[in-house]
């Protein structure tokens, strides 16, 4: 995953031995597909820290196909621990603003979750079985990367004079993959447990930020087509999805701007990079 690849080779860096699993056959890394019966799960060495980045995020995926949903963000998860966790090992677990309602945004981490969706439902599962370990659990926003799949598109859509659909009842609160890898190594060396939130500061409509893209690539924003996401995909009613920044993840001085520093960064690279 984009997450686990970009942990492993920070945290290689900073000396750690780096133990890695992919459900790719043909990647580097020890072949794991976690929905396996346990008995087929490979041996691995003891660990000290077990970070699951193995997870089913898509919204529309998890709604149409709840038994896999399952499959990978519960059973998968409570495999993992089964199979590798010994007294020492400190469980981190990445969730996802999506165990509220979404009727208020900037939720707190001691607040009561109230899942909508099935995405929701299944990592509120899975944090009570970390937290009951003393694990860590992880809730974020949208992470982001240079390469992230869905701006590249809209950028090349764009560029090229194609029409963009993006939701207008559908928000996000962007975070960088960077940001995240900062908080992850300071989490990982200071042995953190419990919940903590990673998330920008605000957080603004699909579309909203399609239009940002559009002026910061220098294209005609009237390519920019606002179009709704069914209610039924969504799986809740109301939108926010900004998460109350840890006072532990403050404390660091980590950069979390707001969507628009977010997206005029993103273009920037974008242009670079070509």
């Amino acid at each position: 995953s984009m997450v686990g690849n970009a942990l492993m080779t920070a945290m290689q860096r900073e000396g750690y031995k780096i133990i890695g699993t992919s459900r790719r056959e043909t990647s580097d890394h020890t072949y794991l597909d976690v929905t396996w019966d346990l008995e087929k799960w490979p041996d691995l060495p003891e660990c000290d820290s077990l970070i699951i980045c193995s997870s089913l995020n898509k919204l529309k995926h998890c709604q149409n196909d709840r038994a896999f949903s399952y499959a990978v963000n519960v059973d998968g998860l409570e495999k993992a621990i089964k199979k590798y966790k010994s007294s020492q090992t400190k469980i981190i677990f990445f969730s996802s603003s999506h165990v509220f309602s979404g009727q208020t945004p900037l939720r707190r981490e001691d607040e009561m979750t109230n899942p909508q969706n099935v995405l929701g439902e299944h990592k509120v599962i899975g944090e009570q079985m970390v937290l009951s370990h003393g694990g860590l659990v992880v809730r974020m926003t949208k992470i982001i990367d240079s390469k992230f799949l869905r701006f590249k598109d809209w950028a090349n859509n764009l560029k090229n004079l194609k029409p963009v659909d993006a939701f207008s009842n559908l928000m996000t609160s962007l975070v960088t993959l960077d940001s995240l890898v900062k908080v992850m190594d300071v989490a990982v060396r200071e042995d953190w447990s419990g919940i903590i939130h990673v998330s920008g500061p605000d957080e603004r409509s699909y579309s909203d930020i399609a239009l940002m893209l559009a002026r910061g690539l220098g294209c005609d924003e009237g390519l920019v087509h606002y179009v709704e996401e069914e209610k039924e995909v969504i799986g809740r009613t109301y939108a926010h999805t900004t998460l109350q920044i840890s006072e532990r993840v403050k404390g660091i001085n980590i950069e979390l701007p707001d969507v628009e520093t977010v997206v005029r960064q993103w273009c920037r690279d974008f242009i670079r990079s070509e």
